[in-house]
């Protein structure tokens, strides 16, 4: 056995090359099942087609599951944090993905129906994925590749290696394609035309070949004994809309500071380190294997996709997917504020203040927003309308959603809401966040028309999504919670009936997008809607459409777990990400039936349902009399802690959480017992 290694290091600003031709259909066979394993994502089975997804929040990758970012001549997504349009929808551009080879052994190139044995890896301990397939050689010997693929946890680089082991001692001959869509750039290199500027790719290579063939279809050919291959491509974004320092190039020359020239150990070392110190904060589960593995792959790819390097010079905020596709074009929505901040801000504070932080560096344009809001609804101009922040942000702050759903307003009471929520936690200034929510409550003063003991919003979107109507219950409370927080003594009508709450005014209590009503009770928590959350979640938990968003059965299950309904608690929270990660390494999905991963809103609402309701962490403007341990937040806040773990669960650490800059570990028990350690 003979390994030989080939190592290609690709340092990236906006991206670049690679690929080859399409695989021919799989041999029909049975692939093995890996058992799950509290740090690994294991896939075992080569036809498996959802691509694997890699990110550090500068750029994202999807590798197929031959370890490469084409198919064919198709290049899978790949994104950079700040390669968005600048003007019209502003959407996130797709790149050529600089991550991809295709080996031939001969003149026939591998596929996955040549494959006797496969298995990928996701280490979420170091964040690298290794890819390991074996082919039958032309003598019938055994040939493995072994790809090992990471990317720089606070730069623009990724790095892959390859090793190749042949159980002979004869010479196989065998190549490596790259597909290149470029025209040659000044100076050398390639450079990729886009709408947002030019990338400019500049590689080096070094290695023995038996040849080399020039062109399009970049091919290179070698023998296995004697392989000996190193890569290195360094892109340079230059924007020709408007200058925006979106990477940082690493050319001799270029205006832009110079990325290190590091190999692939130094990459990978620097991954591991970082995971090392990002792991120091945990959540260890004393129960199903499946359970833990599923609590580390939300905070895995929630930490993996939030990098607050990326968002120093030109803030943007969260996606729901991230940088792993165009889905919603990129855009930053309400999931942020309800869904991720909360998740991450005791597990990563300096990753959560990413969000609040966007949305202040964008609060002007909220208030070009609410100005232009009311010259329309008043017919004329001249009048400040506050802050309205838009329901599609993106660069720029404004609104770029078509339609109806420019009337989903609840998107401004959650942004500041989760300011709120921010502030408490010590992760933003208050003086800031005050002068915004005056901002909103005169919004939302304008936006509302009644008395001030009975103010109502009418024609707006629920976050039902299906409902455009009067008087959303979740609207109607954030409008009271913004106005009263200004100092005026209003209240807002809240739909119901005879029994409970509604959602909105005439709600016909049959089917729903995904929860809305049930927000009232989290993460609102109001008084009286937590006083009948019970009817509430009788009534309205069964409804939502099954093929809705993630984060619903996520929601219920937090609910279920704060009205001591533990093991329901449990069943519905496993329904929560089980349904939705029917993918190769965890990967979710937003819906059931639906292949678009990662979507950080469900890992966020799964994590929320650990901390906040299985956990029993609560934040408030009231210390609870009950709970096992309290601390005093900023602005008379309370976060205190009352466990509801699951049968299932014996015991939980939550490991060295963030706490107004101290960091503490809570140890609960199945008895509800909590031990409490403060660092120092």
């Amino acid at each position: 056995m003979r390994p030989l290694a080939l190592s290609a290091l690709l340092a990236l600003a906006l991206i670049g090359l690679s690929g080859c031709a399409k695989p021919p259909e799989t041999k029909a066979r049975t692939w093995p099942t890996a058992p799950a394993d509290p740090w690994r994502l294991v896939c075992t089975d080569p036809t498996q087609t959802t691509p694997a997804f890699l990110t550090n929040g500068w750029i994202g990758v999807r590798l197929n599951r031959l370890a490469s970012g084409w198919e064919g001549e198709t290049s899978l997504p790949a994104f950079a944090a700040h390669a968005y349009q600048t003007e019209g929808e502003e959407k996130i551009e797709a790149l050529p993905n600089p991550l991809g080879v295709q080996w031939s052994l001969g003149d026939k190139p591998v596929s996955t129906g040549d494959l006797i044995a496969y298995e990928q890896v996701l280490d979420m301990k170091s964040g690298a994925m290794t890819t390991s397939f074996s082919v039958e050689g032309p003598s019938g010997e055994p040939i493995r590749f072994l790809c090992t693929t990471v990317l720089h946890p606070d730069l623009p680089i990724a790095a892959e290696r390859w090793e190749v082991v042949a159980a002979t001692e004869e010479p196989i001959e065998a190549s490596i394609a790259h597909l290149a869509e470029a025209k040659g750039a000044p100076g050398g290199g390639d450079r990729y035309e886009l709408p947002q500027g030019e990338v400019k790719v500049f590689t080096r290579t070094s290695g023995r070949f038996a040849g080399s063939m020039p062109g399009r279809l970049r091919k290179y050919y070698f023998t296995v004994r004697d392989l000996t291959f190193e890569r290195v491509a360094v892109c340079d974004f230059e924007p020709s809309v408007r200058k925006i320092a979106l990477v940082r190039g690493s050319r001799e020359g270029a205006p832009t500071e110079e990325l290190p020239k590091l190999s692939f150990d130094e990459v990978l070392a620097a991954s591991t380190e970082a995971w090392a110190k990002r792991w120091e904060t945990d959540i260890e589960i004393d129960g199903p294997v499946e359970d833990q593995q599923a609590v580390r792959s939300f905070m895995f790819y929630l930490s993996a996709s939030m990098n607050p390097e990326t968002h120093r010079e030109v803030p943007m905020g969260v996606s729901p997917l991230g940088l792993s596709g165009q889905t919603y074009n990129g855009h930053v929505f309400w999931d942020a504020d309800i869904w991720v901040f909360p998740a991450m801000a005791l597990l990563a504070p300096d990753r959560a203040a990413i969000i609040p932080n966007y949305r202040l560096a964008l609060a002007q344009a909220a208030k070009r927003e609410a100005d232009e809001w009311v010259a329309a609804a008043a017919g004329g101009g001249g009048l400040a309308g506050g802050v309205k922040f838009p329901w599609e942000s993106s660069v720029t702050g404004r609104e770029t959603v078509p339609g109806e759903s420019r009337k989903q307003h609840h998107i401004t009471g959650s942004v500041l809401w989760a300011l709120g929520l921010a502030t408490s936690l010590g992760l933003v200034d208050e003086s800031p966040v005050q002068s915004v929510l005056r901002e909103g409550a005169r919004f939302f003063d304008l936006r509302s028309e009644g008395p001030p003991e009975a103010k109502e919003i009418k024609n707006t979107m629920s976050p039902d999504e299906f409902h455009i109507g009067d008087n959303d219950l979740y609207t109607n409370l954030l409008a009271e919670w913004v106005v009263r927080r200004s100092g005026s003594d209003v209240r807002y009508k809240l739909p119901r009936d005879s029994s409970t709450f509604l959602t909105y005014d005439n709600d016909g209590l049959k089917s729903y997008k995904q929860a809305a009503a049930v927000l009232a009770i989290y993460p609102l928590q109001h008084p009286e809607a937590e006083a009948e959350a019970l009817a509430m979640m009788e009534r309205f938990a069964g409804k939502v459409t099954a093929n809705g968003p993630a984060m619903s059965d996520s929601v219920h299950a937090l609910i279920w777990a704060r009205l001591g309904e533990r093991q329901r608690a449990y069943e519905t929270w496993r329904m929560s990400w089980g349904d939705f990660t029917q993918h190769p390494l965890m990967l979710f999905s937003e819906k059931r039936r639906k292949d678009v991963t990662y979507f950080l809103t469900g890992a966020g609402g799964c994590l929320q349902t650990v901390l906040y309701g299985f956990g029993g962490f609560r934040i408030d403007s009231r210390q609870d009399p009950d709970a096992n341990w309290s601390k005093q937040l900023k602005g008379g806040q309370w976060l205190t802690l009352r466990p509801n773990l699951p049968p299932e669960w014996r015991r939980v650490v939550f490991k060295r959480f963030h706490v107004l800059g101290r960091t503490v570990t809570f140890e609960v028990d199945a008895d509800g017992r909590c031990e409490v350690q403060e660092h120092p």
